[in-house]
């Protein structure tokens, strides 16, 4: 899809009263802590090039820069790991099922990166392991 197009979808889509998808923090917290990747991606999964970012490596969580809140593209969690192919994941919730604790400050969605009450939920009530919560040791 073509940036013109693209930015003509996604207005279409606000205009109609579309809410936006948003990265979900607790999910991929969860997933990571579950399986044990060596890296962990998050982006837009029909932007990709245009929107991920490492958000986990070697055992930490990574807080870079990448764009997780879109009208039209699908926030995915991508795991990579040494010995087998990547795992890509639909990753996200609506926007007006973010959970206010994430966001106390009341930043743009787009700004929220490892929210710590997401971290510590975990979502469905399994906690992350405590290296992905405190970092290294």
């Amino acid at each position: 899809m073509e940036f013109d197009e693209m930015y003509e979808t996604a207005k279409a889509a606000k205009g109609a009263g579309v809410k936006r998808k948003v990265f979900d923090w607790a999910k991929a917290a969860r997933i990571i802590a579950e399986r044990q990747p060596d890296a962990a991606d998050g982006g837009l999964k029909e932007d990709w090039f245009g929107t991920a970012a490492t958000i986990y490596a070697a055992g930490e969580i990574v807080r870079g820069n990448p764009y997780l809140v879109s009208l039209w593209a699908t926030p995915v969690l991508v795991l990579a790991f040494v010995d087998a192919d990547p795992v890509e994941v639909e990753c996200w919730i609506m926007e007006d099922e973010v959970p206010a604790e994430w966001n106390p400050a009341g930043l743009p969605l787009s700004l929220l990166i490892w929210p710590s009450a997401a971290l510590f939920d975990g979502g469905g009530g399994c906690t992350p392991s405590r290296r992905l919560l405190d970092g290294p040791s």
